[in-house]
């Protein structure tokens, strides 16, 4: 999500008069998208922003992401920071800069590790009746300027209403608000058009989405009742209004036109729907990649943590999902050593690990958040011990991967091809397997293509195999 922002924060920018630069040490602003959710990020922050402003003194700094609200935060980096921006808050960005920037004639703007310099003029020449502060509307419908040209982020949301008990985002975020469905399509339409192979739909909890469309006479599925063309809709205000939830906006999302896979993040588990589990499984498009947080196999534990479900409702959740999709891949978020782990509970995560059979998992030690109901809570699981279950649950993610894998061996699959090295090109499958290919007869392979490769050789996270020939 942070990735995504700083794109748009990029293509705000760009709209006032920016262009890119790489060189930080001769920025006018530079932007700092932070996430909060760990502690190890946070103090990543701490590290990152002191550093730019010796780098170069004169250079606009400003905060935004998880930590932009933190008032402890903003007291420690004082010093070091000009403009602390919530990221609700990015079409007030340009009103905010309009008072320092014109001060720096020869101003660069970075975001992220990218920069954008600004143009001959101020901003405030370069403006637009329709670039005034707050016309922009909501900061998600703001054009972004995307990082890749084959793979975008299209968020179809922002913030969360779950508010676990060892969770900043509520706070940082605010409640779930949702983009509307036509706004959705239209960006996926426009990004598939100029090219776009991959497409990640991504919210804080994507299957809790929920918009409406404007009923149509025009079906793609004569018997669905989701809408095909949201172009069809417009001018129609007097037809009903049609719930969208996510299901429906995968089967909108996969009813596009064109040669492109479908993937999203983040699920809840408690949101996990049968409806939503069919629709996957019944969308050529969409990746039988799921990433599904367990966060914890204890039940007295998942209580404490405010998660809304049992390890025995989140284990029936994949036997489901395997049993609609006996390829899926499957990955989860835990945490190690939440406030009165025994030993005990932290057994039962390890026999959910085996039971469950992941492909991927992020593991991470707990660390008191501020502000959450889990910082009232005593931390008392000693670092060394957090360690240990860490180390414990990788070594368990490491044996089921690589059973997981082997059943790639002699097989041949679809690989995107995202990355290349001298005659090596590399590859994720729709199960979001990181491919090592060697081109075989397809040396000329570029960045994009979709490519048929027979799996030889397999490790605990990638693959690796031979190019059989490409799909473009």
């Amino acid at each position: 999500m942070n990735k995504s922002d700083s794109e748009r924060i990029a293509g705000y920018l760009e709209r006032l008069g920016y262009v890119w630069t790489d060189k930080r040490e001769k920025a006018g602003v530079v932007v700092t998208t932070t996430c909060g959710v760990r502690q190890s990020a946070e103090d990543r922050v701490y590290g990152i922003v002191p550093k730019i402003k010796k780098e170069n003194p004169k250079a606009v700094a400003v905060v935004t992401g998880c930590l932009a609200g933190r008032t402890d935060v903003q007291k420690r980096l004082k010093e070091s920071v000009d403009i602390w921006l919530p990221i609700n808050d990015l079409d007030g960005l340009g009103r905010r800069l309009q008072n320092i920037v014109p001060r720096h004639p020869t101003s660069v703007i970075e975001v992220g590790c990218r920069g954008i310099r600004k143009s001959d003029s101020s901003p405030a020449s370069r403006r637009t009746r329709n670039d005034k502060e707050g016309s922009i509307g909501g900061y998600l419908s703001i054009n972004p300027k995307y990082e890749s040209n084959i793979s975008a982020f299209v968020p179809i949301g922002n913030g969360c209403n779950n508010f676990c008990a060892y969770c900043v985002v509520p706070y940082a975020r605010g409640r779930e608000a949702y983009r509307p469905a036509e706004e959705v399509l239209a960006e996926v339409k426009s990004l598939v058009k100029k090219g776009y192979k991959e497409i990640i739909l991504i919210a804080q909890n994507v299957n809790s989405y929920k918009s409406e469309v404007r009923n149509s006479k025009s079906e793609t599925n004569p018997k669905s009742k989701i809408p095909a063309s949201p172009e069809l809709q417009r001018g129609e205000q007097n037809q009903k209004l049609t719930p969208i939830n996510f299901a429906r906006l995968l089967k909108q999302v996969n009813s596009i036109s064109g040669n492109f896979w479908i993937r999203f993040a983040t699920s809840h588990p408690k949101n996990m729907s049968e409806e939503l589990i069919e629709t996957i499984a019944g969308c050529e498009k969409v990746c039988h990649q799921i990433h599904l947080p367990a966060q914890a196999g204890d039940n007295e534990v998942l209580k404490r943590m405010n998660r809304k479900y049992t390890r025995e409702h989140y284990l029936g959740f994949l036997k489901k999902i395997r049993a609609a999709m006996p390829d899926a891949s499957i990955s989860t978020d835990v945490i190690v050593g939440f406030p009165g782990e025994t030993k005990q509970q932290f057994k039962n995560t390890e026999k959910l690990f085996r039971q469950a059979k992941f492909d991927m998992a992020f593991i991470a030690q707990y660390s008191p958040r501020p502000g959450t109901a889990a910082a009232r809570f005593k931390d008392d699981v000693m670092k060394r011990e957090k360690k240990r279950r860490e180390e414990a649950l990788t070594k368990i993610l490491r044996q089921t991967a690589l059973t997981n894998n082997k059943k790639y061996l002699g097989k041949t699959v679809e690989v995107m091809i995202d990355g290349r090295k001298n005659e090596v090109r590399f590859g994720k499958t729709k199960t979001g397997k990181n491919v090592k290919v060697k081109t075989g007869v397809n040396g000329k392979m570029r960045i994009g293509d979709i490519v048929k490769v027979k799996i030889d050789a397999v490790k605990e996270f990638n693959l690796s195999g031979t190019a059989a020939r490409s799909l473009k």
